[in-house]
This record gives structure tokens, C-alpha cells and sequence, in this order.
């Protein structure tokens, strides 16, 4: 199972703690190449139960649940680095470089 979304392979993995979560491939600067960076997908219907069962009283654990999705949605595999670069500028091919050849005016030539 898997979107494309704003030129970005997103697929939803199950990962060892059952929890499903979004991966996609981008660039770390922490790391300084491409790696995985995953985000958790909330169940809402299962936060929803919770929050009825209790009260409300778990709608403060889903609301910073979903702020702390918000502010860092992202997180590196490798390094936890939280801001991946999605679009990285690849440099424009640079002229062949001519060799500066130094004339020596004589004079009266």
C-alpha cells in the first residue's frame, strides 16, 4: 500500500511495534546523503474509543500526539534527525574551463 504524494514515494509499513508508519527516501543533512525517514500514521478511530472510554480524558494524550506529528513529522531512521531536504538543487554543469593563456605585450608588435 503506497501513495504518491507531491513527487514523493510515500509507502505505509507495519513496523515491530505495529504501529503503521509512512517511509520515504530524502536527504539527511545530519547524515549528509539519502536515507529513510519515517513518521507514525495515528489511528484516529482507536484514539476516538479511548478518549470515550475514558472520559475525554485521553483526548489530551491524542492532541499532543497530533501537535507533536505537526512540528516534526519526519524523522530520520538513522540519526532521528527530524527536517529531511526533499528537493536538493543539483549544481548546473559548469562551462569547461579554458586555461587563462598570459600574453606578453611587446611593445611595438
Amino acid at each position: 500500500m503506497g501513495c504518491y504524494c507531491g513527487g514523493v514515494n510515500i509507502s505505509a509499513t507495519r513496523g515491530p511495534q505495529r504501529m503503521r508508519r509512512n517511509k520515504i527516501r530524502a536527504h539527511c543533512p545530519r547524515c549528509r546523503h539519502q536515507q529513510l525517514f519515517v513518521r507514525a500514521v495515528l489511528n484516529h478511530p482507536l484514539h476516538l474509543l479511548l478518549t470515550l472510554l475514558t472520559l475525554g480524558l485521553w483526548s489530551v494524550s491524542w492532541v499532543a500526539l497530533c501537535i507533536g506529528r505537526l512540528l516534526r513529522p519526519w524523522r530520520c531512521e538513522h540519526c532521528g534527525w527530524h527536517n529531511p531536504i526533499f528537493k536538493l538543487k543539483t549544481p548546473e554543469p559548469q562551462p569547461a574551463r579554458i586555461g587563462r593563456l598570459q600574453h606578453a605585450v611587446a611593445p611595438g608588435h
